[in-house]
């Protein structure tokens, strides 16, 4: 998977930068058909008091595009709601891309646990 990675308004260091492409990366365990994606790190401040940090994703995938915001005091905890969203997302895109799977593995569950 490519990863692009973006700053706007905001100086963007190594760490940072190694971060984000870290945790989009882990992405691609739960989805192999990742094409690219792409991420926006990005700072709001109306004041010093009130820095706020924003981390924008855009996941590509054959046919389908995913993408999640999130807005945080802390840049690594804006990635981290962000990765979180794509995960959920990808779940979800994973059961719509094979139905048929998903439905015999939930009635064998539903069958052994008796729910």
């Amino acid at each position: 998977m490519k990863i692009d990675i973006r700053n706007v308004h905001l100086e963007l260091d190594d760490a940072t930068r190694d971060y984000a492409a870290e945790k989009i990366g882990r992405l691609e365990k739960y989805y192999k058909n990742i094409v690219k994606a792409e991420i926006v790190l990005e700072e709001h401040s109306g004041d010093t008091a009130n820095v706020r940090y924003g981390c924008k994703a855009k996941v590509i995938l054959p046919g389908n595009d995913l993408y999640a915001e999130e807005f945080d005091k802390d840049i690594k905890v804006a990635i981290d709601k962000v990765e979180a969203k794509l995960h959920h997302q990808l779940i979800k895109a994973k059961e719509k891309s094979n139905p048929s799977k998903i439905h015999k593995a939930k009635n064998w569950v539903k069958e052994f646990f008796g729910k």
